[in-house]
Order: structure tokens, then C-alpha cells, then sequence
């Protein structure tokens, strides 16, 4: 974060000399990345702090709204991940956090069950397939000492 120092010896705002304070013109609370740091003088400071409350309350409210959306945004998603989790289009299906993770064990296990399986069943064939090479072998050095 930059910021632009005024190094004003008077008020920014009345011009009026004095015991100055540095003021941010952008308000903190908007979190800007630059700023603008400039000397003013107590009274102008409490004066425009005050003023600026109408901008925080504008903030807050802001801040609610984009919350709003994002929690509605959320169960959305939650409701379309339940539905591809149970595989059901019922819409009453939302899962909460807890649920969604035993849930979620829950498919990586079957899963690796599914795998092991697969591996296994590979394994088995193989296996059988070299003992009837195995098998195979044998006869043909049996018929040949015959």
C-alpha cells in the first residue's frame, strides 16, 4: 500500500494554522490500496469523521447485501453438489458442512473400494493366466520326453 503524504503546515480544509493531525481522504474502512494523507486541524477532523458515519452505515449495508448474495450463491451450490452427491433431482436435498464431508469420506472410500476390486480381479487373472502358462508348459515338456 502507497500513500500520498500532503505535508501541509496548515488545516487541509479551513487553512487555519495549529496542532494538525494526518486524516485519510479515502475512508479507511473502504480498505483502498492508495490513500491520500493530508494535515488538518481537530475541529475539521471530528467534523468529517462524524460526516463520514453516513459512509460506513453505506458501507455496512454493502457489505450485507454482497453477503447476502453470497449466501444464497452458496445454497445454490450446495443444493446442485447434494443432488450430484446423492444423485437425486429432489430439490429439498442440501447437505450441511458436517454432512457434506462425512459424505464426501463416504464416496473417496467406495471409490478406493471400487479400485481395489478392479485390482484384485486384474491380480486374479493374471495369476491365472501364468499358472495356465505354467500349466502348459509342463505338458508340453511331458509330451516331449514322451
Amino acid at each position: 500500500m502507497s500513500n500520498i503524504i500532503l505535508n501541509n503546515t496548515e488545516c487541509f480544509i479551513c487553512n487555519k494554522p495549529g496542532s494538525l493531525t494526518q486524516h485519510h481522504m479515502i475512508p479507511q474502512h473502504i480498505q483502498p490500496k492508495n490513500n491520500v494523507l493530508a494535515n488538518i486541524c481537530e475541529p475539521c477532523h471530528k467534523r468529517i469523521n462524524s460526516d463520514d458515519i453516513a459512509g460506513m452505515f453505506a458501507h455496512a449495508y454493502k457489505l450485507q447485501s454482497s453477503t447476502e448474495k453470497l449466501t444464497k450463491e452458496a445454497r445454490i451450490l450446495c443444493t446442485i453438489m447434494s443432488r450430484w452427491m446423492t444423485g437425486s433431482d429432489d430439490p429439498n436435498i442440501i447437505y450441511d458442512q458436517e454432512t457434506w464431508l462425512a459424505k464426501a469420506k463416504e464416496r473417496r472410500l467406495e471409490k478406493a473400494k471400487e479400485i481395489l476390486e478392479r485390482m484384485n480381479k486384474r491380480k486374479e487373472k493374471l495369476f491365472s493366466q501364468k499358472l495356465a502358462d505354467a500349466d502348459m508348459e509342463d505338458n508340453n515338456g511331458q509330451t516331449k520326453e514322451n
